[in-house]
């Protein structure tokens, strides 16, 4: 087997894990330069000479396959809980500013009465 292939798969499975757990813990600041990483060992990986056979085998012994499904169900959880949250902030917002609206309009009302 290709030890460098091994090598830069292992590094790619680390990071991938790394990623997930920024994901979880909100840190969404620091995914980009992760991604970025990522990215340059996928680089690194094409030009790593090996044969079909040997990419398929530590594809599928470093199970990197479930890895990435569980990271992209992860991103759209994610994607949609902070969906959820803008929409109520949004919400919160706009109720908020029709409140300060109609209480501005309200008090300009009252003072041209006086």
């Amino acid at each position: 087997m290709n030890s460098q292939l091994i090598e830069a798969m292992s590094q790619y499975k680390q990071l991938s894990f790394k990623i997930m757990k920024y994901i979880e813990e909100g840190k969404l600041d620091e995914l980009n330069s992760l991604f970025n990483i990522r990215q340059k060992i996928l680089d690194s990986i094409e030009n790593i000479d090996y044969t079909l056979e040997e990419g398929k085998e530590v594809f599928l012994k470093l199970e990197l396959r479930k890895l990435d499904s569980n990271m992209a169900e992860l991103i759209n959880r994610k994607k949609d809980e902070l969906g959820t949250d803008m929409k109520a902030f949004f919400k919160s917002k706009n109720a908020s500013n029709a409140y300060n609206k109609n209480g501005i309009h309200s008090s300009i009302f009252f003072n041209k009465k006086i």
